[in-house]
């Protein structure tokens, strides 16, 4: 459990979709068009993390896709009324404690993102990759959808 300001807030990973109740799938699904991304590939994620504050509404999610060596987190989103307040930079930190610290299978964690979070990522250690670099060694980040998207890796 964490605190932000007046609000303590849980997470919770989840192993993949599936195992989440069905109310929970759809309060992760309404974050994330909340957050404007696409739910099109959720279903596929590796792991979840979500943030909820006790008893009440999710506030923050992110995934993991395990690709190779690779952990890609997709899908991170925090609630507006929760933003600028450490939650995203919080479950990126669990994030890449659960998937890449503690795992001897992955050497990295990499985001896919629109240039407007290039300093998020940047202040949490991560390293700016080629995209072109990223996209031919990897079929997921050269989807369309990533067209646009710089690449980022913390190891």
């Amino acid at each position: 459990m964490y605190a932000w300001g007046m609000q303590s807030i849980e997470t919770t990973a989840y192993s993949s979709l599936e195992v989440m109740a069905p109310a929970t799938q759809r309060e992760l699904t309404t974050l994330i068009r909340l957050g404007k991304l696409s739910t099109e590939d959720i279903a596929d994620y590796n792991g979840w993390l979500l943030a909820h504050n006790p008893g009440e509404a999710l506030v923050g999610c992110v995934g993991v896709e395990l690709r190779s060596s690779h952990a890609y987190m997709e899908s991170l989103v925090v609630h507006p009324d929760m933003r600028r307040q450490g939650l995203g930079a919080e479950l990126t930190e669990r994030l890449f404690g659960l998937y890449v610290a503690d795992n001897a299978d992955t050497s990295d964690l990499t985001a896919m993102t629109l240039f407007w979070n290039n300093k998020f990522y940047e202040s949490l250690g991560f390293q700016r990759i080629d995209p072109k670099v990223a996209k031919t060694a990897d079929d997921v980040a050269a989807k369309e959808k990533h067209r646009y998207c710089t690449v980022w890796r913390k190891s």
